[in-house]
This record gives structure tokens, C-alpha cells and sequence, in this order.
């Protein structure tokens, strides 16, 4: 599945439905491994929910941001101008 820009992902875990939240947010969080590629993801509360690793665009950086490091790495860098966003 192809993500829209500004599409907004709800996440699913124990029958309970969190968000939305922007799909980059939850390509940042899946780098960082607060969630992983199992994670229940949908695109509206009532709609079908499936599994992250479904959704190519959550786990390839663009080319902007890609380089010889990792994702997780780029997350991490000390020269970021912001820390990590951690889910609520």
C-alpha cells in the first residue's frame, strides 16, 4: 500500500483505537522501535486495520533523508533540531 502525502494513520492494539496521526510520525516511531512492523494500522477508526509491515512507506526513508546511515540512526543524529516524537 502507497501512502498519500498527508495521509493520517490510526493504530490498533487490544480492540482500542488511538489517533490519527500523521503516517511520517508513525515512520519515525517504527524506526525507533516504539512500535513494530506487526503494529495494527488503519486509515480510518471503523475501517479495516492490518499490519504495518504492509505499508512500504513506513519503512523506506525518502532519498532526503537516506544515506549510509540507518533509519534509526537519522532519528538519533546529534545535529537533529528536534528530538524524537514519542507517542502519547
Amino acid at each position: 500500500m502507497k501512502l498519500k502525502r498527508g495521509a493520517k494513520l490510526f493504530l490498533k492494539h487490544d480492540d482500542r483505537v488511538c489517533g490519527p496521526f500523521k503516517w511520517t510520525l508513525v515512520r519515525e516511531w517504527i524506526a525507533l522501535e516504539f512500535l513494530t512492523n506487526q503494529t495494527q494500522v488503519g486509515l480510518s477508526m471503523e475501517g479495516e486495520f492490518f499490519p504495518a509491515a504492509g505499508v512500504e512507506d513506513l519503512f523506506t526513508l525518502p532519498p532526503s533523508m537516506s544515506g549510509p546511515e540507518s533509519s534509526i540512526n537519522y532519528y538519533l543524529h546529534a545535529d537533529r533540531q528536534k528530538d524524537p516524537s514519542l507517542p502519547r
